[in-house]
């Protein structure tokens, strides 16, 4: 009763089909194999095998485990998973291809909606509903079924629109595994915070479905209990208010000004909580003649110390009141301090004095860049060119043709870019999976490996005139995504590179 008195509602989750392989290890009679599930040596990341839909000992297994769960939990709600099955496994296996054989169905994707549906009839004869990840939509659900968006708002708006209930949670802003400053997979802290979980789009009848707003703290990088509060706090302070505050309410210098006082609260629980480092400082900078280093801190009542001799700051290193002004190759280490002593991260930036790069010659030149297109599953950018060839031709600018779907393939990107004006210019991959970008054979940006979306960044100075650029990028599974942007100024906003100046060979 603990939970109940505090209205509080457990709701517990027992994944399927897939992200089960530690039910797969114990019951390998259960997985399309009869093989206990082993991450392949030859991958970096695999999601594991599912159960095997068409084997009817894994729906005994799954209903027993569910009876228990729902004798145990008086919620009414069963989170039954859902999301990121891996389904090739069901398109090799002869139970599985009989079970779509005997249902009429035609795909393996209609394959997990017939498991969906099944576990949801159980789920139902038990007084109780569903309540899934938004993958549980495809293929449709019962109407009393609940749905969790993940993978961004769409399933969200969808469920609310054909009539279910949903709790938003678009890891873009409410994944709280992320970094808060400084990573290609940060969540800033502003972003989660301004988050509004009732999507405009709706009308104020589809509205009433979205029942709250989740954040998600996924622990496999997460190793103590210290690493686990500091992701959360903080972060459920904007939560809070993001759930129970209406809009209009919510003003982000009115909650950064409060912070301080929720850093009292935690001192006293014995809480760790994150501190903002010192904003105003990138992991390399490049500049051609001297350079301002100008530092802040978002949260009130800090001061932030730095020192340019290689040591960590500490409370009595130089206290940071002004631009600090460099004209030599310079490291800069900074941390934020609150007045009880408590440190930031150390921020470390590097300053490199640099020569600008000198233009290159081409031959003649037409607008766009010329593509080469591969197919096969690799896991580095330096096995791509073991990828036979598929396709080549010219393209606008650095997009992932609509022709493209699916797994398993790379692209290469090739032509030169028209350079206006000398400078230092930023130029960033947002990828998933692996990129990696090169001037004039120099790679400046590398995001190379099998990952999510994330954005890195990297540095060049050139000198006006034509540039040769080339960008590599591969898609292994689950999700394709490549951006390619930049910045030419120390104060510009990033933007897409214009296709007006990239160039090809005619």
């Amino acid at each position: 009763n603990y939970a109940a008195e505090r209205h509080i509602t457990v709701v517990p989750e027992i994944e399927m089909p897939g992200h089960s392989w530690m039910a797969l290890y114990v019951f390998p009679e259960l997985s399309c194999t009869g093989k206990p599930w082993k991450k392949p040596d030859t991958v970096a990341f695999e999601f594991t095998d599912p159960f095997c839909a068409g084997n009817e000992k894994t729906f005994e297994f799954i209903e027993n485990v569910l009876s228990e769960v729902i004798d145990l939990f008086p919620s009414p709600y069963i989170h039954i998973g859902g999301d990121e099955c891996k389904k090739t496994p069901w398109e090799k296996c002869k139970k599985c291809q009989k079970r779509m054989q005997e249902e009429g169905l035609t795909k393996v994707e209609e394959l997990q909606s017939y498991f969906i549906r099944r576990v949801e009839k159980f789920v139902n004869s038990k007084g109780r509903q569903i309540i899934g990840w938004d993958e549980i939509l495809e293929g449709g659900i019962a109407p009393g079924a609940a749905v969790m968006s993940w993978r961004g708002e769409e399933g969200g708006i969808e469920a609310a629109r054909q009539g279910h209930h949903v709790v938003m949670v678009p890891s873009r802003y409410l994944y709280f595994k992320s970094a808060y400053q400084y990573d290609p997979s940060t969540v800033p802290l502003r972003e989660t915070y301004d988050y509004d979980p009732v999507p405009a789009v709706l009308t104020d009848k589809e509205k009433q479905y979205i029942m709250g707003v989740q954040g998600c703290l996924w622990t496999e990088t997460v190793y103590s209990d210290s690493i686990a509060m500091e992701k959360l706090l903080p972060r459920l302070a904007a939560l809070a208010e993001i759930s129970w505050l209406p809009a209009e309410q919510k003003d982000f210098s009115r909650f950064i000004s409060c912070l301080p006082f929720h850093y009292q609260r935690f001192d006293a629980m014995n809480w760790n909580y994150y501190l903002h480092a010192p904003s105003g400082m990138e992991d390399d900078i490049f500049y051609t003649d001297r350079y301002l280093i100008t530092l802040s801190s978002e949260i009130p009542g800090t001061e932030i110390r730095y020192t340019l001799d290689g040591s960590e700051p500490v409370l009595n290193s130089t206290l940071y009141t002004g631009p600090v002004e460099i004209t030599e190759n310079a490291l800069l280490q900074a941390r934020a301090f609150l007045k009880n002593g408590k440190g930031s991260m150390v921020r470390t930036a590097v300053y490199k004095k640099v020569a600008l790069k000198e233009p290159v010659n081409p031959p003649a030149l037409r607008q766009g860049l010329h593509l080469t297109v591969r197919k096969g599953n690799i896991q580095r950018l330096d096995q791509l060119t073991s990828l036979p060839v598929t396709g080549q031709g010219n393209i606008s600018g650095f997009l992932i043709p609509d022709s493209l779907q699916g797994d398993y393939f790379a692209m290469q990107f090739e032509g030169f870019i028209k350079i206006k004006k000398n400078g230092v210019y930023t130029f960033y991959l947002r990828s998933d999976d692996g990129s990696r970008l090169f001037i004039d054979d120099e790679e400046v940006v590398n995001y190379d490996g099998v990952h999510g979306a994330g954005e890195v960044s990297g540095k060049i100075a050139l000198k006006a005139g034509y540039h040769a650029i080339r960008v590599d990028y591969f898609e292994a599974r689950y999700g394709q995504i490549l951006e390619v942007k930049w910045k030419d100024k120390k104060d510009g906003d990033k933007e897409p590179i214009p296709a007006s100046i990239l160039y090809c060979v005619r």
